[in-house]
């Protein structure tokens, strides 16, 4: 499930907001007319609503959908009409307080006694068996950023420097040259680098966009955590199972997310593909918190609008 650091990842989607890529959510008012509930009954706590949805069309058969001309936000729709849909089901888990992408963990320490150098940030991570951040490609940045900005943190350590490697050449934690052709989105005038002196990594995280930076070490910044989702985090007892899905299906915290556009080109009513979660084993997803929304935006590039369980 997503939750509300991701929120602000669709920003940076332009080429997804179309109408026909709407998407159906688990979201509806079919088992309470004229209240939002999940298909399981629970009440709808998170409601990211497009400003001019959340009204009833019709009561027992309104359904909720994802509106990509609206940043994601929730909007409303009959439940006979055909559009996309994303099913998702339970695997593994990040330790509670931890965010998910695809099969890693992530850990945003922001709170002023915990802030800290990079070298500091680096042990800290080490200490229960993380990393520092590692950034390997755009939707990890999409992600990484969107996380950020839902806790307002603007600049955070990343794990290269200049002090593992020969003096000015940054590599990151793991000795790997951070110029060596891998993924790297600087800021304009970026690298900086200052003679005669320790400058390590920093990520910018604003709403709209973001980039990488470099600073002195020893500034005291927030910073990221990152592990597998197969880490044991806390001790090394008993570790975690291995976890995917199916082929077909995304993982994301802990969960499997199939986006249903399929042969079907002109898409499924929600009673439809809800029944084609329930076939597979799922459920039509819902969106419990914006760290789900945001996942299921940054999709987007690859997949269409949808239908959740609310109606």
């Amino acid at each position: 499930m997503i939750n509300g650091r991701e929120v602000w990842a669709l920003g940076e989607v332009v080429g997804c907001r179309t109408d026909d890529n709407q998407m159906w959510i688990d979201i509806s008012d079919v088992p309470y007319p004229g209240q939002w509930r999940y298909s399981n009954n629970m009440t709808v706590r998170y409601q990211p609503w497009a400003s001019s949805a959340r009204k009833i069309l019709t009561k027992g058969g309104t359904c909720v959908f994802a509106n990509p001309r609206q940043n994601f936000y929730w909007d409303v729709e009959l439940c006979t009409e055909e559009k996309k849909f994303v099913c998702s089901k339970d695997t593994g888990t990040c330790p509670q307080g931890w965010a998910q992408f695809k099969n890693e963990c992530f850990q945003l320490v922001s709170i002023s006694s915990l802030k800290d150098s990079w070298f500091g940030a680096k042990t800290y991570c080490e200490n229960q068996n993380t990393k520092l951040l590692t950034i390997l490609s755009s939707d990890e940045e999409g992600f990484v950023q969107s996380m950020m900005v839902s806790q307002q943190v603007q600049r955070a350590w990343l794990g290269f420097s200049d002090s593992a490697a020969k003096p000015d050449i940054l590599s990151w934690i793991d000795g790997s040259l951070v110029s060596a052709g891998n993924y790297t989105h600087w800021d304009l005038n970026y690298p900086k680098l200052t003679k005669n002196r320790t400058d390590c990594g920093i990520f910018q995280a604003g709403r709209i966009a973001s980039a990488w930076s470099n600073g002195y070490c020893f500034t005291s910044l927030p910073f990221i955590c990152k592990a597998t989702i197969t880490t044991d985090v806390v001790q090394k007892t008993t570790p975690r199972p291995d976890v995917h899905c199916d082929p077909g299906w995304v993982l994301f915290n802990g969960q499997c997310y199939y986006f249903g556009a399929s042969q079907n080109s002109s898409g499924y009513s929600w009673d439809d593909a809800q029944r084609f979660c329930y076939a597979a084993n799922g459920d039509l997803t819902t969106i419990s918190n914006a760290n789900e929304q945001a996942f299921i935006n940054s999709k987007c590039k690859k997949y269409y609008n949808y239908w959740s369980h609310a109606n």
